[in-house]
């Protein structure tokens, strides 16, 4: 397990744990039409945030993504189509809101993701009380969260760095963007690469 944690005034360290989404398209495919790798996310909300700040990190998620050179593939739970056939290129982000006894703590955990169940919990109103306390909209926060457990799940074994979305320290700092590294984004578009091939080999016919 790696949970995200953040010792003020804003120390993330990530732990195992479980998935999101927002609109996918009727097929599920680790490859999108124009070329790119694609990540299906299935975004399961289950907290407060409303649908403004949900499409905030929706926007900021998917950026970081297309910037590494991966487009993200959005669903809503509940309206996405064969969600259950989705394979090893799909990841399911749950986000809830935490309990109020965990917010009295020095160490609050934003998130959590578990790489073998393709899941990823994200506490929205953790990530939210830190965002305005540094005067950033919390969805773009949000979105930086997202990403970096996404990429925990694409990646269980990607180590945490110094600066960018997989420091193990973020920052809700528009002026600070983070993003992935050529390394991380090179190590994402071949892992989605690979899941797309075993796809198609699973999914030829047998002579």
């Amino acid at each position: 397990m790696m949970p995200t944690r953040v010792v003020l005034p804003l120390r993330i360290c990530l732990c195992l744990g479980f998935p999101i989404a927002l609109t996918l398209p009727a097929s599920l495919s680790a490859q999108s039409v124009d070329g790119r790798p694609t990540v299906n996310v299935i975004l399961d909300d289950r907290s407060a945030a409303g649908a403004s700040e949900l499409g905030l990190a929706k926007t900021r998620a998917g950026y970081l993504f297309d910037d590494a050179g991966i487009r993200i593939a959005w669903a809503i739970q509940g309206q996405a189509p064969h969600i259950a056939n989705a394979g090893r290129d799909s990841v399911r982000v749950v986000v809830v809101d935490g309990s109020e006894d965990d917010h009295v703590t020095t160490d609050p955990i934003l998130g959590f993701a578990v790489p073998l169940a393709h899941r990823v919990y994200v506490y929205y109103d953790r990530v939210q009380r830190l965002a305005l306390g540094r005067k950033i909209q919390p969805g773009w926060f949000l979105g930086d969260v997202i990403a970096h457990e996404i990429a925990h799940v694409l990646l269980p074994d990607i180590r945490h760095t110094s600066t960018g979305v997989m420091a193990a320290t973020l920052h809700p700092d528009p002026q600070k963007a983070p993003g992935f590294t050529q390394q991380e984004a090179r190590a994402l578009r071949a892992h989605l690469g690979e899941t797309a091939l075993a796809r198609l080999r699973s999914e030829s016919p047998v002579d």
